[in-house]
């Protein structure tokens, strides 16, 4: 949503609340759409967390010195603490 596309539904002074209020709702994405990008996100965080894990076993596996999992730890924590992250809910409301 683009304020261009938001100003002349502001700005028209033959419409009525009601009416600014639904055309600007029409404007935001569907849940069909909220729902592929969420799907999209995930797919492509566990991705990234599972490739990482990959490597992880296989520099520690190879045997060689030269080879250290030291990036491919911080990769794999950060892109799993991520993941998590999307499927937890925050607290929104906080008693005190």
């Amino acid at each position: 949503m683009k304020a261009t596309e938001i100003e002349p539904i502001l700005s028209d002074a033959s419409l009525s609340v009601d009416e600014k209020t639904r055309a600007i709702l029409n404007l935001v994405p569907g849940q069909k759409t909220i729902d592929q990008v969420w799907t999209i996100l995930i797919w492509v965080v566990a991705i990234i967390s599972l490739l990482a894990l990959l490597g992880i076993i296989w520099t520690v596996v190879d045997g060689k010195a030269s080879t250290s999992p030291d990036i491919l730890v911080g990769l794999f924590t950060t892109a799993f603490a991520g993941l998590l992250g999307l499927f937890i809910n925050p607290s929104t409301s906080r008693s005190g």
